[in-house]
């Protein structure tokens, strides 16, 4: 329990209590500047005195690293730990015969959810064969793109493995994804970050360059390009290399544009740029 100041004026250990041999008790009498940082300190101090304005459940979902710590409870979590809370804040009606605004803050270590979901999104962002990031993660970058035109000065490669279905058909299934893996991690190499790389669907991937222009990015097609042709990847028990055709196409927002626009351009444009 805390005053709308921060004071501990009460503390107990829950049955689910992250460090079950520290003696929460001891924490009363500490105000949450002695607890905490500065910053977090301030940032749940604003919860408490919002839930006692309000009267309502305040309820806040935060991480705790070694550093949101005061040194001597650092001990507490490992320097490179980070463990998560979810705290819902109640005012107390009547503390001290009312003269005292007080909340109950119920803090629940949700860091196994927190953990759990961030796997989920993992998966759901990377395309399990190639490694590469997924279609889904394209499509909500180029949306978010679209909504920040501040951020969306970016140019899009669209590269297609030419012949692939001759591949999958002579070499079988295990082999032609197997080529997939080796093709997407030759592009990662190749397009560094910040420069990211999607699987957009079957044996076309695409890659996002922020902050390069049109002739920039048809040279990073070209070197790709001819890193790849001089490159023997293996399929099944052969060393062959591996034609690709790229597309390109710079980002452009006008009023009358489009989230995708420069997907469906660069996919227009396989095979019609320079390359010099």
């Amino acid at each position: 329990m805390f005053t709308e100041r921060g004071d501990c004026i009460e503390a107990f250990a829950g049955n689910e209590a992250t460090v079950s041999t520290f003696d929460y008790r001891s924490l009363i009498g500490l105000n949450l500047t002695q607890m905490l940082s500065s910053q977090l300190a301030k940032r749940l101090k604003k919860h408490i005195k919002k839930a006692i304005e309000s009267d309502l459940t305040e309820t806040i979902v935060h991480p705790v690293r070694a550093a949101d710590l005061a040194p001597e409870f650092r001990g507490l979590t490992g320097p490179e730990d980070t463990l998560w809370f979810e705290g819902k804040v109640t005012r107390i009606p009547a503390w001290g015969g009312g003269e005292v605004n007080a909340v109950m803050w119920l803090s629940s270590d949700i860091t196994m959810t927190i953990s759990r979901e961030q796997k989920i999104k993992s998966l759901i962002e990377l395309d399990a064969l190639t490694g590469a990031r997924s279609r889904r993660s394209l499509l909500k970058f180029l949306r978010r793109a679209f909504k920040d035109q501040d951020a969306s000065s970016y140019s899009l490669l669209y590269i297609e493995v030419r012949d692939y279905l001759t591949y999958k058909r002579d070499y079988g299934l295990v082999s032609s994804e197997n080529l997939l893996k080796q093709l997407s991690d030759f592009f990662q190499q190749h397009i560094s970050a910040p420069n990211r790389l999607y699987r957009f669907e079957g044996s076309d991937f695409v890659a996002i360059l922020p902050s390069t222009d049109y002739v920039e990015a048809c040279q990073v097609a070209k070197n790709l390009t001819e890193s790849l042709i001089n490159t023997e990847l293996e399929i099944g028990q052969h060393a062959l290399t591996i034609p690709i055709d790229v597309g390109v196409a710079e980002n452009h927002i006008t009023p009358t544009s489009r989230p995708l626009d420069a997907l469906y351009l660069a996919n227009e444009n396989v095979g019609k740029y320079q390359l010099g």
